[in-house]
């Protein structure tokens, strides 16, 4: 299964190049980010014809989210798991076979002691404690038992064409009774934090700054904490491998860029990646977005 994640930067003014970059590659699941659109103009019927289910949280002209998939979604929600009203559209979650799935756009922070900043430190502790309590899905914990529920194969899992072959399990947590599905966590999206200086054209040069400040790097790795792996960095990569460059400055040319976008899975689905990269190339050509696609493969 291939999974990517994109900020898009308009997906109004790039769907062509959405479309085409979706024929060419077939990702399984693919996170988008900076949709710009209200839910209204989201393109779900033509994402549809081109074989995409979609789940979608946007708003007009800021930020907005959005889940691909080409098999069904359920459980889909467009907010963090605590309940707080938050009128910028930067989250949405939703089940896909036996994996839970976050698109995130993390707020970027203006400038460190800003406002902004602290808003982008404090929205980071709700993400972090949100896919904390969302661990269960992850895969077994302690004190519980498994129970196998059996059913038909479909179609596709008889042809063999089906990644979600796996008979369906469940995990009854023995202090709570509560039955939990035993699956696995993928948190995708841009981060707006270069989580390490590898991930930097010039580390010196953005010491402190945003996106490469200690109190970000700090709220990134608190998810690592959890139980979270960065998939770009369970593979060998080349010096030099971004996913973000400014339009201005000839950065994409000269490869001044940072790694701000990730694959974010937990334990045992780190275990069953078996490559990751960034598309590079859609960086390129005409009016494209100023981020490429990271995308991550899983052996399911």
């Amino acid at each position: 299964m291939k999974i990517a994640s994109w900020n898009i930067n308009s997906l109004r003014k790039r769907q062509d190049r959405l479309f085409a970059w979706l024929e060419n590659t077939e990702p399984d699941i693919v996170c988008l980010q900076e949709t710009k659109c209200t839910d209204e103009q989201f393109p779900a019927l033509a994402l549809q014809s081109a074989g995409y289910a979609a789940a979608y949280h946007g708003e007009k002209s800021y930020n907005g989210v959005a889940i691909l998939s080409k098999t069904k979604l359920t459980d889909v929600r467009a907010s963090l798991c605590d309940e707080v009203v938050d009128p910028q559209a930067r989250v949405i979650s939703a089940t896909i076979g036996n994996l839970c799935i976050y698109s995130i756009y993390a707020p970027n922070g203006q400038a460190v002691g800003s406002p902004a900043y602290k808003y982008k430190l404090k929205w980071y502790a709700r993400l972090r404690d949100c896919l904390a309590k969302k661990k269960d899905v992850a895969g077994p914990a302690s004190g519980g038992q498994l129970l196998h529920k059996k059913r038909p194969a479909t179609s596709e899992e008889r042809d063999g064409r089906s990644w979600a072959t796996q008979p369906d399990a469940k995990r009854v947590d023995l202090a709570t009774g509560r039955v939990r599905p035993n699956g696995g966590l993928v948190v995708c999206g841009d981060f707006n934090v270069a989580p390490q200086d590898v991930d930097v054209h010039d580390p010196q040069l953005w010491r402190g700054a945003i996106m490469c400040s200690d109190g970000e790097r700090a709220a990134f790795q608190q998810l690592c904490e959890i139980g979270l792996r960065d998939t770009l960095r369970l593979h060998p990569q080349e010096p030099g491998v971004f996913t973000w460059w400014d339009y201005r400055m000839l950065s994409l040319q000269k490869n001044r860029g940072l790694r701000i976008d990730a694959v974010l899975v937990n334990e045992s689905l780190a275990k069953k990646c078996t490559a990751s990269g960034v598309d590079r190339e859609m960086r390129k050509g005409k009016d494209p977005s100023d981020h490429a696609p990271i995308w991550a493969e899983l052996k399911l």
